[in-house]
Protein backbone atom coordinates (compact mmCIF):
# COMPACT_ATOMS: atom_id res chain seq x y z
CA UNK A 1 0.00 0.00 0.00
CA UNK A 2 2.76 2.77 1.02
CA UNK A 3 4.35 2.05 -2.28
CA UNK A 4 1.48 2.35 -4.15
CA UNK A 5 0.71 5.28 -2.25
CA UNK A 6 4.19 6.79 -3.08
CA UNK A 7 3.49 6.27 -6.90
CA UNK A 8 0.46 7.98 -7.33
CA UNK A 9 2.05 11.15 -5.13
CA UNK A 10 4.87 10.80 -7.78
CA UNK A 11 2.29 10.75 -10.38
CA UNK A 12 0.42 13.64 -9.52
CA UNK A 13 3.54 15.56 -8.73
CA UNK A 14 4.81 14.65 -12.13
CA UNK A 15 1.51 15.68 -13.26
CA UNK A 16 1.38 19.06 -11.51
CA UNK A 17 4.94 20.26 -12.79
CA UNK A 18 3.95 19.39 -16.56
CA UNK A 19 0.72 21.84 -15.94
CA UNK A 20 2.89 24.55 -14.76
CA UNK A 21 5.13 24.45 -17.31
CA UNK A 22 2.49 24.77 -20.09
CA UNK A 23 1.08 27.16 -17.72
CA UNK A 24 4.42 29.39 -17.94
CA UNK A 25 4.13 28.54 -21.80
CA UNK A 26 1.13 30.09 -22.23
CA UNK A 27 1.49 32.95 -20.32
CA UNK A 28 4.72 34.39 -22.05
CA UNK A 29 3.49 33.43 -25.29
CA UNK A 30 0.15 35.51 -24.41
CA UNK A 31 0.13 39.52 -25.54
CA UNK A 32 3.23 38.38 -28.47
CA UNK A 33 2.63 38.88 -32.03
CA UNK A 34 3.89 35.23 -32.89
CA UNK A 35 2.56 35.87 -36.82
CA UNK A 36 4.68 38.43 -37.81
CA UNK A 37 7.38 37.41 -40.16
CA UNK A 38 11.16 37.01 -38.50
CA UNK A 39 14.03 38.32 -39.99
CA UNK A 40 16.22 36.03 -41.84
CA UNK A 41 19.20 35.27 -40.19
CA UNK A 42 21.69 37.45 -42.29
CA UNK A 43 24.18 35.54 -44.73
CA UNK A 44 21.93 32.37 -44.76
CA UNK A 45 21.32 32.97 -48.42
CA UNK A 46 17.42 33.65 -48.03
CA UNK A 47 15.19 36.79 -49.43
CA UNK A 48 14.94 39.44 -46.93
CA UNK A 49 11.49 38.92 -45.60
CA UNK A 50 11.64 40.47 -41.72
CA UNK A 51 9.24 43.57 -40.82
CA UNK A 52 11.19 43.71 -37.11
CA UNK A 53 13.70 46.43 -36.93
CA UNK A 54 15.28 48.49 -34.18
CA UNK A 55 17.29 51.71 -32.94
CA UNK A 56 20.68 49.71 -33.60
CA UNK A 57 19.43 49.15 -37.72
CA UNK A 58 18.47 52.78 -37.75
CA UNK A 59 21.68 54.01 -36.35
CA UNK A 60 23.77 51.36 -38.89
CA UNK A 61 21.81 52.63 -41.95
CA UNK A 62 22.78 56.12 -40.97
CA UNK A 63 26.30 55.41 -41.27
CA UNK A 64 25.72 53.69 -44.96
CA UNK A 65 26.30 55.79 -47.99
CA UNK A 66 22.51 54.23 -50.51
CA UNK A 67 21.23 55.11 -53.35
CA UNK A 68 17.87 54.06 -54.11
CA UNK A 69 16.28 55.12 -57.69
CA UNK A 70 11.91 54.29 -57.09
CA UNK A 71 9.14 55.83 -58.44
CA UNK A 72 5.78 56.54 -56.27
CA UNK A 73 5.91 53.48 -54.23
CA UNK A 74 9.39 53.73 -53.27
CA UNK A 75 8.43 57.59 -52.10
CA UNK A 76 5.38 55.50 -49.88
CA UNK A 77 8.16 53.47 -48.38
CA UNK A 78 10.90 56.23 -47.73
CA UNK A 79 8.31 58.39 -46.03
CA UNK A 80 7.91 56.01 -43.81
CA UNK A 81 11.41 55.82 -42.86
CA UNK A 82 11.22 58.75 -41.91
CA UNK A 83 7.84 58.58 -39.85
CA UNK A 84 9.36 55.90 -37.96
CA UNK A 85 12.95 56.65 -37.59
CA UNK A 86 15.69 59.89 -37.73
CA UNK A 87 17.44 58.88 -40.76
CA UNK A 88 17.70 61.42 -43.26
CA UNK A 89 16.34 60.68 -46.59
CA UNK A 90 17.68 63.17 -49.33
CA UNK A 91 15.76 63.26 -52.44
CA UNK A 92 17.50 63.93 -55.88
CA UNK A 93 14.76 65.08 -58.65
CA UNK A 94 14.66 63.56 -61.82
CA UNK A 95 15.34 66.92 -64.25
CA UNK A 96 14.56 66.31 -68.34
CA UNK A 97 17.64 66.70 -69.97
CA UNK A 98 20.19 66.93 -66.46
CA UNK A 99 20.84 64.91 -63.65
CA UNK A 100 22.28 67.82 -61.66
CA UNK A 101 19.83 67.17 -58.97
CA UNK A 102 21.52 63.85 -58.25
CA UNK A 103 24.76 64.59 -59.04
CA UNK A 104 24.96 67.46 -56.24
CA UNK A 105 23.45 64.55 -53.75
CA UNK A 106 26.27 62.42 -55.02
CA UNK A 107 28.67 64.75 -54.31
CA UNK A 108 27.72 65.18 -50.88
CA UNK A 109 28.23 61.54 -49.52
CA UNK A 110 31.79 62.75 -49.80
CA UNK A 111 31.62 64.93 -46.93
CA UNK A 112 29.18 62.28 -44.95
CA UNK A 113 27.17 58.91 -45.29
CA UNK A 114 23.41 59.32 -46.27
CA UNK A 115 20.46 57.76 -48.22
CA UNK A 116 19.59 59.59 -51.47
CA UNK A 117 16.58 58.16 -53.38
CA UNK A 118 15.95 59.26 -56.91
CA UNK A 119 12.98 59.77 -59.32
CA UNK A 120 14.28 57.18 -61.63
CA UNK A 121 13.31 56.23 -65.20
CA UNK A 122 9.91 56.15 -67.09
CA UNK A 123 6.74 54.19 -65.72
CA UNK A 124 5.56 50.90 -67.74
CA UNK A 125 8.87 50.26 -69.04
CA UNK A 126 11.01 48.17 -67.35
CA UNK A 127 13.82 48.51 -69.90
CA UNK A 128 14.36 52.28 -69.36
CA UNK A 129 14.46 51.97 -65.37
CA UNK A 130 17.19 48.84 -66.14
CA UNK A 131 18.94 51.74 -68.52
CA UNK A 132 18.21 54.45 -66.80
CA UNK A 133 20.25 52.75 -63.52
CA UNK A 134 22.93 51.48 -65.41
CA UNK A 135 24.18 54.76 -67.13
CA UNK A 136 23.62 56.45 -63.67
CA UNK A 137 25.86 53.61 -61.87
CA UNK A 138 28.12 54.82 -64.82
CA UNK A 139 28.40 57.69 -64.94
CA UNK A 140 27.37 59.87 -61.76
CA UNK A 141 26.83 57.20 -58.80
CA UNK A 142 29.80 54.70 -59.17
CA UNK A 143 32.25 54.24 -56.12
CA UNK A 144 30.47 56.57 -54.42
CA UNK A 145 28.16 54.67 -52.45
CA UNK A 146 28.03 51.53 -50.55
CA UNK A 147 24.98 50.53 -51.47
CA UNK A 148 22.81 50.79 -54.62
CA UNK A 149 19.38 49.63 -56.08
CA UNK A 150 16.76 50.62 -58.18
CA UNK A 151 13.12 49.22 -57.81
CA UNK A 152 10.14 48.66 -60.46
CA UNK A 153 6.72 49.67 -60.30
CA UNK A 154 3.87 47.21 -60.43
CA UNK A 155 3.18 48.92 -63.69
CA UNK A 156 6.43 48.06 -65.21
CA UNK A 157 5.16 44.34 -65.43
CA UNK A 158 2.26 42.95 -66.71
CA UNK A 159 0.99 40.20 -68.74
CA UNK A 160 2.22 41.58 -72.07
CA UNK A 161 5.87 41.43 -70.13
CA UNK A 162 8.90 39.28 -71.89
CA UNK A 163 10.17 38.07 -68.62
CA UNK A 164 12.79 36.50 -70.34
CA UNK A 165 14.14 39.48 -72.15
CA UNK A 166 13.80 41.39 -69.05
CA UNK A 167 15.56 38.85 -66.85
CA UNK A 168 18.11 39.16 -69.96
CA UNK A 169 18.61 42.76 -69.58
CA UNK A 170 18.38 43.25 -66.16
CA UNK A 171 21.34 40.50 -65.64
CA UNK A 172 23.23 41.96 -68.03
CA UNK A 173 23.57 45.40 -66.28
CA UNK A 174 23.88 43.95 -62.92
CA UNK A 175 27.05 42.08 -64.30
CA UNK A 176 28.40 45.27 -65.85
CA UNK A 177 28.01 46.77 -62.58
CA UNK A 178 29.25 44.24 -60.50
CA UNK A 179 32.34 44.11 -62.50
CA UNK A 180 33.26 48.09 -63.05
CA UNK A 181 32.25 48.30 -59.20
CA UNK A 182 33.00 45.76 -56.89
CA UNK A 183 33.04 46.95 -53.56
CA UNK A 184 29.58 48.76 -54.10
CA UNK A 185 26.58 46.41 -52.51
CA UNK A 186 24.16 46.19 -55.26
CA UNK A 187 20.49 45.24 -53.81
CA UNK A 188 17.62 43.63 -55.19
CA UNK A 189 13.92 44.91 -55.00
CA UNK A 190 10.85 41.94 -56.01
CA UNK A 191 7.89 43.63 -57.65
CA UNK A 192 5.22 45.16 -55.96
CA UNK A 193 1.77 43.49 -56.47
CA UNK A 194 -1.49 44.93 -56.61
CA UNK A 195 -4.19 43.99 -54.20
CA UNK A 196 -6.69 41.20 -54.70
CA UNK A 197 -9.39 43.06 -56.18
CA UNK A 198 -7.22 44.65 -58.86
CA UNK A 199 -4.62 42.04 -60.16
CA UNK A 200 -4.99 40.17 -62.76
CA UNK A 201 -0.83 40.79 -63.56
CA UNK A 202 0.91 39.42 -60.49
CA UNK A 203 1.26 35.74 -62.18
CA UNK A 204 3.96 37.78 -64.74
CA UNK A 205 5.15 40.24 -61.88
CA UNK A 206 6.13 36.75 -59.40
CA UNK A 207 8.20 34.63 -62.24
CA UNK A 208 10.05 38.08 -62.33
CA UNK A 209 10.11 37.91 -58.48
CA UNK A 210 11.01 34.44 -58.48
CA UNK A 211 13.93 34.40 -60.70
CA UNK A 212 15.56 37.57 -58.59
CA UNK A 213 14.78 35.60 -55.10
CA UNK A 214 16.84 32.13 -56.66
CA UNK A 215 19.62 34.36 -58.38
CA UNK A 216 20.30 37.21 -55.89
CA UNK A 217 19.11 35.27 -52.67
CA UNK A 218 20.49 36.67 -49.92
CA UNK A 219 20.55 40.28 -51.77
CA UNK A 220 17.00 40.59 -52.37
CA UNK A 221 14.29 42.40 -50.37
CA UNK A 222 11.16 40.59 -51.15
CA UNK A 223 8.58 43.49 -50.87
CA UNK A 224 6.16 41.29 -52.82
CA UNK A 225 6.37 38.79 -49.82
CA UNK A 226 6.22 41.45 -47.15
CA UNK A 227 3.39 43.71 -48.29
CA UNK A 228 1.22 40.39 -49.08
CA UNK A 229 1.09 39.14 -45.13
CA UNK A 230 -1.57 40.83 -43.24
CA UNK A 231 -0.99 42.14 -39.73
CA UNK A 232 -2.64 38.28 -38.51
CA UNK A 233 -0.55 36.29 -40.17
CA UNK A 234 -2.65 35.30 -43.14
CA UNK A 235 -1.34 35.53 -46.77
CA UNK A 236 -3.33 37.30 -49.40
CA UNK A 237 -3.67 35.90 -52.65
CA UNK A 238 -4.88 37.30 -56.26
CA UNK A 239 -8.32 36.61 -57.66
CA UNK A 240 -8.05 32.91 -58.56
CA UNK A 241 -5.73 32.09 -55.19
CA UNK A 242 -2.59 30.55 -56.61
CA UNK A 243 -0.41 33.87 -56.57
CA UNK A 244 0.42 36.74 -53.59
CA UNK A 245 -1.07 39.73 -53.48
CA UNK A 246 -0.97 42.91 -51.90
CA UNK A 247 -2.83 42.98 -48.90
CA UNK A 248 -5.86 45.47 -48.38
CA UNK A 249 -4.76 46.83 -44.56
CA UNK A 250 -1.13 47.92 -46.52
CA UNK A 251 -3.07 49.83 -49.37
CA UNK A 252 -5.35 53.10 -50.11
CA UNK A 253 -6.12 52.25 -53.48
CA UNK A 254 -5.12 48.50 -54.32
CA UNK A 255 -1.51 49.60 -55.06
CA UNK A 256 0.01 51.93 -53.72
CA UNK A 257 1.15 51.75 -49.72
CA UNK A 258 -1.20 54.23 -46.99
CA UNK A 259 0.98 55.17 -44.27
CA UNK A 260 0.67 51.82 -42.43
CA UNK A 261 2.05 50.12 -45.50
CA UNK A 262 4.71 52.68 -45.68
CA UNK A 263 5.59 52.17 -42.42
CA UNK A 264 6.13 48.31 -42.37
CA UNK A 265 7.75 48.27 -45.67
CA UNK A 266 9.96 50.94 -44.50
CA UNK A 267 10.69 49.57 -41.05
CA UNK A 268 11.62 46.04 -42.84
CA UNK A 269 13.99 48.02 -45.27
CA UNK A 270 15.89 49.92 -42.23
CA UNK A 271 16.20 45.99 -41.06
CA UNK A 272 17.41 44.66 -44.58
CA UNK A 273 20.32 47.63 -45.70
CA UNK A 274 21.30 47.38 -41.75
CA UNK A 275 22.74 44.10 -41.95
CA UNK A 276 23.64 43.82 -45.91
CA UNK A 277 26.92 42.40 -46.72
CA UNK A 278 28.81 41.97 -49.59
Amino acid sequence: MKKNAKKTVKSRFKYLTLLVCAFTVLLFSCGKNNTEPVNPEPGNGEPWTGVNYNTADINAVKLRKIYFGHKSVGFDITNGIKRISDITVRTAYNQPGTDQSLRDNIAQLSSGAAFVEHDIGNDGNPLNKIAAFRRLMNDIIRNNVDIAFFKFCYVDINAGTNVNALITAYREAVDEIHTRFPNVIIAHFTVPLYARQASSDNHVREQFSKWLRETYKDKVFDIAAIQSVRSNGTIAMSLDNTTIALADEWTHDGSHLNNAGGNRIGGALIAFLAQLKK
